[in-house]
């Protein structure tokens, strides 16, 4: 079988620059540090896509899940601030519980930056979440 396609006209897939956009998740992960290691972590690898944003190339974000137990009192104090802004950003109440299910094809509002990569190259990374248009963030 042949098959045909003149990839001509195909554009580059990249980061986008700085500013406010609408994030979905693509995929969700739990993960957690080895039981032996001394720093103790918990976190959910997201796979990201800008779905307004042709040309905007896929990426990962981590988000640190708040551990009081495993993390001094000054860190748990900023992890927790970070996951209430990352929960508030996709709708979830501040006492709701979810699953790293219910994030697949959620949509969010975030701040993006562009951070060099020495090994994937320049990669959109989250500076910070938006609760929402509302918020400010401009819809592109």
């Amino acid at each position: 079988m042949q098959i045909s396609v003149d990839t001509s006209q195909a554009i580059e897939m990249g980061p986008v620059d700085a500013g406010e956009y609408k994030v979905q998740v693509l995929n969700a992960t739990y993960k957690q540090a080895d039981p032996s290691a001394e720093n103790q972590w918990k976190g959910i690898s997201l796979m990201l896509d800008l779905p307004d944003e042709v040309s905007a190339d896929v990426f990962n974000h981590m988000v640190w899940i708040p551990d009081e137990s495993n993390q001094e009192p000054k860190r748990f104090a900023r992890t927790m601030s970070d996951f209430k802004k990352f929960k508030a950003a996709f709708g979830f109440a501040e006492t709701e519980v979810f699953t790293v299910e219910d994030l697949k094809g959620k949509t969010a509002w975030a701040y993006l930056t562009v951070k060099d990569d020495s090994e994937y190259g320049p990669q959109n990374r989250i500076q910070r979440w938006i609760s929402g248009p509302a918020s400010g963030a401009v819809e592109y």
